[in-house]
């Protein structure tokens, strides 16, 4: 129960971290599009 707990866990913080690095990637974009 604990392990899978913790695998659950690396999953959603890996998801958040691939979000996050997508969202300013595209953000950075916008900005050079934008100037």
């Amino acid at each position: 129960m604990r392990s899978v707990d913790g695998d659950t866990t690396r999953f959603f913080f890996r998801r958040v971290i691939d979000l996050v690095e997508c969202a300013s990637s595209t953000a950075v974009g916008f900005s050079q599009y934008g100037s």
